[in-house]
Parts: structure tokens; C-alpha cells; sequence
């Protein structure tokens, strides 16, 4: 005897295997999130370890720095480019990569923080600045801009104030610098700007030192008015410029027919307490960069600050 099944209709049939499929996709889908979520896991922890042992890496290049300046110290009473603190590393090999390193003069740049000292507007630093940006082929507006985002005083002349920092949903600082990358914020800097200025300037203690032994040819020019391009060259020979006082430098440029006022020559100095140690540290072709700020003191030497990124 034969048995009379029941016959699904074709739209039925249709939809249960419509159902099917998606419960497979779904399946699928879920599979391959969760491997995802392993290969992402574990490429962020991959990560993180190789951040881990770059900074490692890069502390033991902050040491040596160290010790550098430290022999330097020791060793003589004036700093620059020529010495062996100022020669870069070469990269270096090492298990799954490289590193390289070295050290650049931040009390050659014209201090950002020197427009305010004493309570009160420094005129020739500011002065300085203009001719830094004529030298650079900038705004000379800039100057006073930086002035007054210095400067505690919200009613100062100049009137870049919280006005201007408005429209960066920013109150003006009015406060020293703390870093060279909040010249960002100031009125008139965009990124090109930033880019032609910030390798000549800092963001020091008000009351540091210029060394013109490391003082860039833009940076010797903004010394004095009479300073233009061509001595300034002559007196930075070549980034060997090696002035073992104040006195041959004055010398040089009173025989060149330039005499520098006494108050122009204030703050200069051919020492140096303030560096930047650079650390590059290459790790399964992946460059991990950063930066740490080193104080020279007669106690000794301190790191006081560090960052990453590209400098």
C-alpha cells in the first residue's frame, strides 16, 4: 500500500530555504567577526609590546645623551656644533630593526618666552622676532601676535587677545610656552608658517641664554639690524661657528663694521644648558620616533620632559 505524503507548496519550499541560507550567513558572518576580533586583539597587543620596547629603546638613547653632555661638560667651557656631543648617531642594528639618535641646541633658537621678562614686554626680543620672520620672508605681525598670547595683561597693545583665539574655541594662553607646538594657536601661524619658523625658535625659561656658536643663519640675523645675510653666514661658518667667548665674537663683527649694542648682547652667550634629544628607533619596519628635553645644570643634568611623534 502506498502512502500519500503531504506536499509542501513551492513558495514554502522557497522560504525554508531562504531561511536556511541566512542562518548560514549569519553563521558565517559571526565566525569571521570572531577571528577578526582575535587577529585585531592580537595586532594591538603586538603593537603595544613594540611602543613598549621602541620607548625602551629610546630611554637607553636618553642615557647616553646624558653621559655626553655630561663628559662635555667636564671637558670644556663652551658649547658647539663641533663637538662630539653634536655628532649624530648612525643607525645602529639591532634584533628585528635599528636606531639612531642625536642631539640639537635648543639655546640656538630665539626663545619664544624671552618677549616677557620682568614683568614687562621685552622690546628687543620682540624686536629679535620681527627681523627672525623679515629673515624668513614671514609676517613681522607675528611677533606681536606671540607677544600677546604671552603676555598676562588681556588689554595689552597688539590685540591678537581672546578675541582672535574665538575662533579656535581656544582662550588666548596668556601664559609662558610650554612647548614649541603651541605656536599652532597663535593668530596668523597656519601650517606652513609653522613650518618655516618653528626649527629657529623655543619655548625656554624667559631668562635663557643664546648661544650664537648654534644660532642658525635666520636666527644671527635677527641679532642686530646691521646683521644681514652675508655676515651672518660668515660668522655661522658653515654650522662650525666655535667662539670661545662673547668678546671674539663682537671682535669679528666690530671688524666687519658692525658695532652690537651692549643691551642687544644681554642674553648672548656661547653656552648652552637646554637640549633636545632625538631617539629614531626602526622595529619590523615600523619607525617609532621621540624627543626628550634635557637641562645642563652644574648639579648635573635632568630630563625634563618627553614626547613622541615626529620631530
Amino acid at each position: 500500500m502506498s502512502k500519500n505524503y503531504p506536499k509542501w507548496p513551492r513558495q514554502q519550499r522557497g522560504v525554508a530555504l531562504l531561511g536556511a541560507l541566512a542562518t548560514l550567513a549569519l553563521a558565517t558572518l559571526l565566525a569571521y567577526a570572531m577571528l577578526s576580533q582575535g587577529q585585531i586583539a592580537a595586532a594591538r597587543s603586538a603593537a603595544s609590546a613594540r611602543n613598549d620596547q621602541a620607548q625602551l629603546l629610546a630611554e637607553g638613547l636618553y642615557d647616553y645623551a646624558l653621559e655626553a653632555l655630561s663628559q662635555d661638560q667636564a671637558a670644556g667651557d663652551f658649547d658647539a656644533y663641533t663637538e662630539p656631543w653634536a655628532v649624530a648617531l648612525p643607525d645602529l642594528p639591532i634584533e628585528r630593526g635599528s636606531l639612531s639618535g642625536r642631539l640639537r641646541d635648543l639655546n640656538g633658537r630665539l626663545n619664544l618666552n624671552s618677549v616677557w621678562r620682568s614683568g614687562a614686554r621685552d622690546v628687543i626680543a620682540i624686536r629679535r622676532f620681527e627681523r627672525l620672520l623679515t629673515a624668513l620672508k614671514l609676517d613681522v605681525r607675528i611677533a606681536q601676535h606671540i607677544a600677546d598670547a604671552i603676555d598676562p595683561d588681556q588689554l595689552s597693545q597688539g590685540g591678537s587677545e581672546d578675541s582672535d583665539y574665538a575662533r579656535r574655541a581656544r582662550r588666548a594662553p596668556n601664559r609662558y610656552l610650554s612647548d614649541v607646538s603651541e605656536l599652532r594657536d597663535i593668530d596668523g601661524i597656519d601650517a606652513k608658517t609653522y613650518a618655516l619658523l618653528a626649527p629657529h625658535v623655543s619655548a625656554l625659561p624667559p631668562d635663557a641664554t643664546l648661544n650664537i656658536n648654534t644660532a642658525s643663519v635666520p636666527v644671527l640675523m635677527s641679532l642686530s639690524d646691521g646683521l644681514g645675510q652675508e655676515l651672518a653666514s660668515r660668522v655661522w661658518q658653515q654650522g662650525k661657528a666655535r667662539y670661545t667667548n662673547m668678546s671674539e665674537w663682537v671682535v669679528e663683527l666690530d671688524q666687519a663694521g658692525l658695532r652690537i649694542n651692549p643691551d642687544e648682547q644681554k642674553d648672548l652667550s656661547v653656552q648652552s644648558s637646554y637640549f633636545a634629544a632625538l631617539a629614531r628607533v626602526r622595529l619590523d619596519g615600523i619607525d617609532h620616533y621621540s624627543q626628550a628635553t634635557l637641562r645642563r645644570t652644574p648639579a648635573g643634568l635632568v630630563v625634563l620632559s618627553r614626547r613622541r611623534g615626529v620631530f
